[in-house]
């Protein structure tokens, strides 16, 4: 019995041992090892000159649009287009009932032809006149000779000379009728052709070439000279339209090359970017006085486009001389301003920039950088001010 509770009592004392060397063993030790700095790239600034350009977004629209309105107030008694139709200029689009201006030009007509009938008239009458007037004068004359021989009584002669008088009131009212004569005619002849013209505005006429966009009215629709009837567009050429601000307009022209680029989203295309050279056709020389921005019209051809398209176009900016620039890449955003990251004997300072104009993947920096400062020139989002890193020197400069 004894030598039972003597084996239990050494098993009981093992497994003590065993348990308490198991709890005291030394735990696993932690070694402390510094992070390797992180790699960057920097290039150092310098100044040079440069030519800006902006991107700006615009729509194509057609060189020319056409609100046609008829000069005369008619019923609509033809319609010979429709909407998406290709027209000839010259081409009859639209016609009211023109028999009103037809009885008019005949009227007018008539008018003139009744005048230059009495003004032939009375140029003969004033022909006779001016004869008679002339064998009066010989006569009186002849009269004259005779009363002073004594061989015709004065009464004979004073009769001749009231005859005379009478005959030179007629001249001088036939003189006067022809003087006015082409004055007369000018007037009626300005009626006929007003008549004429009228009739002919009875007719609605394509003045250019091009696509009907809409017709307003039907046959039997009543108009007049204020109501806009039918619209015509010239596709054969697109105006980019653009809206520039002061300080870019300074640097274009009408007659300038621009480039500019259209989407493949911007008529459901798939594919790259389709390139275009366009030329400016109109700059406005005063703003908007709402937007206080220029109206730039950038003409292309037509083919393959359509009106409504969007476009993207390079307009240069005014020329900086001396100025130091930086890549996009190497601006870090935070909280609306914008920042790069100067290094300074193996680490980085975020240094607030303030940005102007951009220049293809480069920037211009207008303030807060000065030439031959290194900045990191890529990758700056995972950056921060006092990190210690491991400098690259970039082979071409940031400007």
């Amino acid at each position: 019995m004894k030598q039972k509770n003597l084996g239990l009592s050494v098993a009981a004392l093992t497994v003590a041992a065993v348990a308490a060397i198991f709890l005291t063993r030394p735990g696993p030790s932690l070694v402390e090892r510094e992070l390797a700095p992180l790699s960057v790239t920097t290039s150092a600034l310098e100044v040079r000159d440069v030519q800006p350009w902006r991107v700006l977004t615009g729509r194509f629209e057609p060189v020319r649009t056409a609100e046609l309105k008829f000069e005369v107030a008619g019923r609509v008694k033809s319609r010979h287009v429709e909407a998406g139709m290709p027209v000839a200029a010259g081409e009859v689009l639209l016609e009211v009932d023109d028999r009103d201006y037809r009885d008019a030009l005949v009227r007018t007509q008539s008018e003139l032809d009744r005048v230059a009938a009495e003004v032939e008239r009375d140029e003969q009458l004033l022909a006779l006149a001016v004869q008679k007037r002339e064998l009066q004068e010989s006569e009186v004359a002849r009269l004259e000779t005779l009363v002073k021989r004594s061989l015709v009584d004065r009464s004979s002669l004073d009769t001749a000379r009231q005859a005379l008088v009478n005959l030179q009131s007629r001249e001088a009212e036939l003189r006067y009728s022809v003087s006015v004569a082409a004055a007369r005619l000018d007037f009626v002849r300005s009626e006929r052709n007003r008549a004429g013209r009228d009739l002919e505005r009875t007719r609605l006429i394509a003045p250019f070439g091009g696509i009907i966009n809409r017709v307003e009215v039907e046959v039997g629709s009543y108009v007049n000279k204020s109501r806009v009837t039918l619209t015509l567009v010239d596709v054969s050429g697109l105006d980019l339209l653009l809206h520039v601000n002061g300080r870019s307009v300074s640097a274009l022209a009408v007659g300038q090359p621009i480039e500019i680029e259209v989407p493949p989203e911007a008529d459901g295309r798939n594919g790259a970017v389709r390139q275009l050279t366009g030329e400016i056709a109109s700059l406005q020389v005063a703003p908007d006085p709402e937007t206080f921005t220029y109206e730039a019209r950038v003409r292309v051809p037509g083919d393959g486009l359509r009106a409504g398209m969007v476009a993207r176009a390079q307009l240069p900016q005014p020329r900086r001389d001396r100025v130091i620039t930086v890549p996009i890449a190497a601006v870090q955003y935070l909280d609306g301003r914008t920042y790069v990251f100067v290094e300074y004997d193996s680490a980085l300072k975020r240094t607030r920039v303030s940005l102007g104009s951009r220049i293809g993947d480069r920037v211009i920096v207008e303030e807060g950088l000065g030439p031959g400062t290194r900045v990191v020139v890529h990758d700056v989002d995972k950056l921060s001010d006092g990190q210690r890193v491991m400098v690259t020197q970039g082979v071409e400069p940031i400007n």
